[in-house]
């Protein structure tokens, strides 16, 4: 779209109007629009520099304004073009006199006086003058914003100077989120942000004014309430988490005092000892804060208070007052209620172990346990009876989660409902499109890497078989395919007419032997299938094929039924046309089933189609497979008859729609209704009485007590306590009408308010609720409801249609203007969520505001913002007249400034997308690499390796994907590992295969693999022009095959057999093939001269000069480091080449060194001679090195590593820069340090190393490190020897390890191993990765590990003992003999 704008220039001559092009502000490689316009290329000459620099800066203000729909947020300056601004620490408000208004606001240090930057007409310049206000209308930079605003709060957020109001709720969001940084100095104490602790720093001249991280050390709560040492005016309240004792910030006395009662954990300055030690609720410090914790956090045990200790993921346990962590090991025997972790049966992982009363079970109940239950990883599993995966640590119903109620990316990818498909992107779990099929087809990856999705992240509903590519034939031939690289989908793929086979097994594809080839037509399965055939491999003996949707498939007879079938393992597959079940003996028909039910059929083995096809019969079915057991099963387990449990507690507990109490030891019905403390959990869900909650630990039904720090999910609450527990807890619970339980809400909620607790109603985005003493409906109105004395629900608020921002207040609503801190939660109204949500990717979806799904939205979605519009993934899209449309463009820079590079790449343009800056630029060069923001017809263009085009992005090919059809440039396609040919009409790699006839040499654009392995007796491909051509000598010399003659004899044959003195002129002479031949200005003869000129091919490449063939002319070879300016030179030129190099006699070009050449290999030139493998030393030339004896490491130059590694008696290793050996560094070398001799790797200190004919890296194997001298070693690897309990030491005369050792050496002698350090008798030792003393004396005896006897002679808090077999200390109970090996002081 073009835009006009008037500029004038009155230099008392000329008035320039100038067409104005929306172009990017920054385009880098791009003019300003006055230089680019060329009908005013007279006018801008007679323009003066400073009226041009005006005019640019003009057109770039205008620009902005009308482009910044397009480009926000670009900031620039201008000198010769425009380009982005990225300012330094010295960067100063007059640095860039033609910097543009974003650039100014965005300078951000406070070097000098001129980094107070204010932008007006046009300039950015400094100003100190004090602002009464915010100066929201004025264009200032952040420290100007900090230093002069002395008479309002203020904050600077998205490069703008905004007023702060603390008494709204948003200022108070505001004032936890911002840095110390943003506030100026009226702020600067009031910021609360958890990771921040402010300070201002006041100057008189205002130039150092401003607000700070504070980096003081910790101190006591005492000191920094007073106000001597930490002036409360100057600093944060934040300051008080960093004592050292109790402290926390007091609201009523404004300063940091020690907390009389327990605070919650979000309690504002809260330090670490009352975090840890005397807080309400799951909280733990980290970062300088203290904060609550989800169940799933993983902070460590000993940044927990008790309570989170208890109640979290982590098998922690509370040992002295202090959290620490469990180790993991067999299934306890009591649980150690108070003490351990409720994870602590379920943290087991060497046995199935379960939760049973105040105990941990290993016994074979866990079959009839809910997924909710309190049980290991390996119980779990084996629940038989329902779904149960192991998610975040814990055992869970997966079918229960929505990919949006997923909570971190392990729950959204392992989510296996298999109705959720979901994908983790951005910080979201977000619903994945669905296919037609319930289950997933081919064809449903292949959506998602056209819509750049990580599958890494895919849930396993959407499994990608190895980049499924669907090849369509034009030929009805059969196909000779080499199988051997395809992946499983292209093995049997329906789309490919081949006999290959798939194994499961090797994961490997292959064409079968004539011994395993199918060669008739099966009526019957009789035996388990090893591989997976394709279809054609059925149809070539006339047969059905058969497959399950993971694409293994096998032949049989057409018209095959489920009796067909005899072994199970085939009859339970999830056919895409039969649907089987297997009766113990036979495999038969759905329709044999008399009752399609999951509780009907759930002891039945059935195949996955059984079970779908019952849940979708009926949508109340709620039904799941278990692909392990094979069965159907019910959701939720159903037990409803109390007597069934028998004598068993936990089975009685579980009793669903049913009440049930446990008493003596039998499990009997209970009154309905009426408390008692054995009630089952569903009988205590069910009480209305009273606030009652389960207990998982006791299996009992309990009064809710005050203390609620117990409280931790809200399932095993009823509905008296679900609706009212207090919000101080944090739980955010509904009461479930359907299954009368209590629970956390969902994404897409059904619940309504009436049946929300506290912290639900006030979260709520479907429903509009009210808080009075209970949640309540409200009809919203539709504008901002501003008086009310209510707490509302964010949808009351979202309600609002004004066209102004309206979100959630502390009571009722409240009108903003600033910018919002996020998408979701808030409660902004449709005008909020468009307009004041730019540093986030948000959508309007109708109801609410919520963060933008990049990966499905299009750009005419409604509700995009501005800022999404730019973000998009699948699509590129514009911001044009306030509206997110499909981005068409005719050169690069149309689809600059579109951050994802999405626009870029997939533009159908030579393009170039620069991620720092966000530019597309026209790729005016040939890449030599794959480089990743190449677009599809540049990366087409890359000259020096092999590009494919995978998730819209131009990479590297590899091997392993064996298609032709995936390499996209022609330079690839012709230099691929495997058989291909490139299509010159559709500029397409194609699959060399052979169909029908063979074809010739040149009838199709053959690869050198191609060529010379389908016609190896015919064709021969030339490297240098990368064709395919006829072997011509072949046939000079044995003469012409028949099936050739009539081709061959249509070509001219005198420039291949000719000789030299047969050309008359210089041209024939220059271009004949069969001598070397040199034209001497009159004749042409069989000579080479000293100088590149008038020689043929053959001649110009045997000149003793710097010469190069070149287009049809012998050349001076010009210096290049390109492999392709080395093709085709004489020998010469290798040894000038400023990169390793070899000469090839067969290719006449120099070649790249491998390393593994000998040293006298053909035209190595120096640098080649030194990056060999082989002890090799370069002189004039390159030869095997020959020993000698020097004085010093560095009197071996010009060498290869290898050389270094043979020097004896000398500490050497090899200098990489400079080609010699130098004395080696034993603090720093390790054992892979290049060219380390025998006597440095001996003294090496980094790491354990011997030596066996050059130094490596020591492997603890006790089969073959036995301690017996039999390698060369330096101390640390005596050090890791495990052998048996056989002690070792290290012989530092002979460099080995010996199986001997002083007893009364001290414990840091190098090269003890640890049964050594374990005998020392001197004095006391530890073991860690090598023998120390020890010194924790102060430790209780079941801290103490890894020690010798006097490790436990020294304790001094407890009687302790020591356990030679385990060598550990013991605590001791009563009194010890006085000869107890290791008896402590305290003993």
């Amino acid at each position: 779209m073009i835009q006009y704008q008037q500029i004038v220039i009155l230099d008392l001559k000329q008035l320039l109007i100038v067409k104005l092009i929306t172009v990017p502000v920054c385009a880098n490689q791009v003019q300003p629009p006055v230089i680019m316009i060329g009908f005013y290329i007279n006018v801008y000459r007679q323009l003066q520099p400073y009226q041009v620099i005006l005019a640019a800066l003009e057109i770039i203000s205008h620009h902005q304004h009308v482009s910044q729909s397009l480009l926000p947020g670009q900031a620039c300056y201008f000198t010769d073009t425009c380009l982005t601004f990225t300012p330094t620490y010295q960067s100063n408000c007059d640095q860039y006199s033609s910097m543009n208004q974003l650039a100014c606001q965005k300078l951000m240090t406070t070097f000098h006086e001129k980094t107070f930057c204010s932008y007006t007409a046009n300039t950015c310049s400094s100003d100190v003058t004090p602002i009464t206000d915010c100066g929201t209308n004025l264009a200032i930079n952040l420290p100007r914003c900090s230093a002069y605003t002395p008479s309002a709060k203020c904050y600077f957020g998205q490069d703008k100077c905004r007023i702060l109001d603390e008494t709204k709720n948003l200022g108070k969001l505001i004032l936890n989120s911002i840095t110390c940084q943003q506030a100026n100095l009226q702020v600067c104490i009031l910021v609360t942000t958890k990771t921040q602790i402010c300070k201002k720093l006041v100057n008189v001249a205002n130039l150092n004014n401003k607000c700070i991280p504070m980096t003081v050390t910790s101190n006591t709560c005492a000191n920094l309430a007073d106000n001597s040492l930490f002036d409360s005016t100057l600093f944060s309240v934040n300051r008080c988490t960093l004592a050292t004792d109790a402290c926390y910030y007091n609201p009523t006395t404004s300063n940091c005092a020690a907390p009389a009662t327990s605070q919650l954990c979000d309690a504002t300055g809260l330090s670490k000892p009352s975090c840890l030690s005397n807080s309400k609720g799951t909280c733990g410090y980290s970062n300088n804060q203290c904060d609550f914790l989800s169940f799933n956090s993983s902070l460590e045990c000993a940044s927990r208070n008790p309570t989170a200790c208890l109640y979290g993921n982590l098998n922690c346990s509370i040992q002295a007052s202090v959290c620490s962590l469990l180790a993991r090991g067999d299934c306890p025997t009591t649980i150690g209620l108070g003490v351990n972790s409720i994870q602590y049966c379920a943290s087991v992982t060497y046995s199935v172990c379960w939760q049973s009363l105040l105990s941990c079970s290993t016994a074979p109940e866990p079959e009839v346990l809910p997924c909710f239950w309190r049980q290991n990883i390996l119980s779990c599993q084996k629940q038989s009876q329902q779904l149960c995966q192991w998610i975040n640590g814990k055992c869970q119903d997966p079918n229960i989660l929505t990919c949006e109620n997923a909570q971190n990316q392990s729950e959204c990818v392992k989510n296996a409902g298999y109705t959720n498909y979901c994908v983790y992107y951005n910080g979201f779990c977000k619903s994945a499109p669905k296919t037609a099929s319930s289950k997933c087809d081919i064809n449903f990856p292949i959506v998602f890497m056209e819509q750049i999705i990580i599958v890494e992240t895919l849930n396993p509903i959407i499994t990608l078989l190895n980049q499924a590519q669907t090849v369509t034939l034009t030929s009805d031939s059969p196909i000779i395919r080499d199988c051997l690289y395809d992946n499983q989908y292209n093995c049997t793929s329906s789309n490919i007419l081949s006999l290959c086979n798939w194994s499961p097994t090797s994961s490997t594809c292959s064409v079968p032997s004539t011994l395993t080839a199918i060669t008739a037509c099966p009526t019957q399965i009789n035996a388990d299938l090893s591989i997976s055939v394709s279809v054609f491999t059925c149809t070539n003996i006339k047969c059905s094929y058969y497959s399950d949707y993971s694409g293994f498939g096998f032949c049989l007879s057409a018209g095959a039924t489920c009796g067909s079938i005899k072994v199970k393992s085939v009859c339970l597959l999830d056919l895409t046309t039969l649907k089987c079940w297997w009766d113990g003996t036979l495999c038969k028909d759905a329709s044999t089933l008399t009752t399609l039910t999951c509780d009907a059929i759930k002891t039945t083995l059935v195949s996955y189609s059984i079970c779908k096809q019952i849940s979708d019969a009926d949508s109340a079915a709620d039904c799941f497979y278990n692909w392990d057991s094979n069965k159907c099963l019910p959701s939720q387990i159903q037990y409803t008859d109390c007597a069934t449990a028998g004598t068993n507690q936990s089975r009685c507990s579980l009793m669903t729609n049913s009440f049930c109490t446990y008493t003596g030891g039998t499990c009997t019905a209970g009154t309905a209704g009426t408390f008692n403390a054995n009630l089952n959990y569903y009988g205590c869900m069910q009480l209305t009485d009273n606030n009652y909650y389960y207990s998982v630990l006791q299996l009992a039904c309990t009064l809710l007590a005050a203390d609620l720090t117990h409280i931790f999910e809200c399932r095993y609450l009823n509905k008296n306590s679900c609706l009212g527990i207090s919000d101080q807890v944090g739980l955010v619970c509904v009461w479930d009408t359907t299954t009368s339980l209590c629970r956390s809400p969902i994404v897409q909620e059904t619940i309504t308010c009436e049946n929300y607790n506290k912290l639900a109603c006030l979260q709520s985005e479907l429903f509009a609720c009210k808080w009075d003493s209970t949640c309540q409906t409200v009809t919203p109105s539709t504008t901002c409801d501003t008086t009310s004395a209510f707490k509302y629900s964010p949808a009351v608020c979202q309600a609002s249609t004004d066209s102004s921002g309206c979100m959630i207040a502390v009571t009722a609503c409240e009108v903003i203007s600033n910018p919002a801190i996020k998408c979701s939660g808030l409660g902004l109204n449709q005008w909020a969520c468009l307009n004041l949500t730019s540093d986030f990717t948000c959508q309007w979806n109708g109801k609410s505001c919520q963060d933008a799904n990049l990966q499905a939205a299009q750009c005419t979605d409604s509700g995009i913002t501005q800022n999404t519009c730019g973000k998009i993934l699948n699509q590129t899209c514009a911001w044009v007249s306030n509206a997110c449309t499909l981005k068409t463009g005719t050169q690069c820079s149309d689809f600059s400034n579109l951050s994802s590079g999405y626009a870029c790449r997939n533009s159908n343009l030579v393009c170039k997308y620069n991620q720092n800056n966000k530019q597309c630029a026209p790729q005016t060069f040939q890449e030599v690499d794959c480089v990743v923001g190449l677009s599809y017809l540049a990366c087409q263009q890359v000259t020096l390796k092999v590009c494919t085009w995978t998730q819209g992005i131009c990479q590297v090919w590899q091997f392993q994907q064996a298609a032709c059809s995936l390499i996209i440039n022609q330079y690839g396609c012709l230099n691929a590992e495997i058989r291909c040919y490139w299509d010159t009409v559709n500029n397409l790699c194609k699959d060399a295969i052979v169909i029908g006839t063979t074809k010739l040499c040149t009838e199709l654009r053959f690869n050198q693999q191609a060529c010379t392995q389908l016609f190896p007796q015919v064709c021969k491909f030339d490297t240098t022009t990368n064709v395919c051509t006829y072997k011509m000598n072949t046939y000079i010399n044995n003469g012409i095959p028949d099936q050739l003659n009539p081709l061959l004899s249509t070509l001219t044959q005198p420039l291949l057999t000719g000789i030299c003195t047969s050309f008359t002129n210089s041209s024939d002479c220059i271009a004949s093939k069969f001598q070397t031949c040199f034209w001497n200005g009159s004749i042409c003869t069989n000579f080479v001269s000293t100088t590149c000129p008038n020689h043929n091919m053959n001649a110009c490449l045997k000149v003793n000069a710097n010469c190069a063939w070149r287009d049809g002319s012998c050349l001076i070879w010009k210096t290049s480091t390109s492999l392709q300016d080395l093709t085709l030179v004489a020998p010469g030129v290798c040894q000038l080449a400023t990169i390793p190099l070899k000469y090839d006699l067969t290719t006449l070009s120099c070649l790249s060194v491998v390393g593994d050449e000998l040293c006298s290999a053909q035209g190595l030139n120096k640098l080649g001679c030194v990056k060999l493998t082989a002890t090799c030393q370069y002189t004039t030339t390159c030869q095997s090195f020959i020993k000698s004896s020097q004085a010093t490491c560095a009197d071996y130059t010009f060498v290869t590593a290898s050389v270094c590694q043979q020097i004896s008696g000398l500490a050497c290793k090899y200098d990489t820069k400079n080609f010699l050996c130098v004395d080696s560094n034993p603090a720093t070398d390790n054992c892979l340090t290049a060219g380390l001799s025998q006597l440095a790797c001996t003294q090496t200190k980094v790491g354990a190393c011997y030596w066996n004919k050059q130094c490596l890296t020591f492997k603890n194997d006790p089969y073959t490190n036995k301690c017996n001298s039999t390698y060369m070693t330096n101390a640390q690897a005596c050090q890791q020897i495990d052998y048996f309990g056989q002690p070792c030491s290290y012989d530092s005369i002979n460099f080995v390890c010996i199986p001997i050792f002083n007893r009364y050496s001290r414990c840091t002698l190098p090269g003890l191993n640890k049964y050594a350090c374990f005998g020392i008798i001197r004095e006391a030792c530890q073991f860690t990765t090598s023998c120390r003393s020890f010194t924790a004396i102060s430790n209780y005896c079941y801290q103490v590990t890894n020690v010798n006897y006097l490790g436990c002679s020294v304790l001094t808090q407890d009687t302790c003992g020591y356990d030679p077999l385990n060598y550990n200390c013991y605590s001791l109970i009563g009194t010890p003999p006085c000869n107890l090996l290791g008896l402590s002081k305290v003993g």
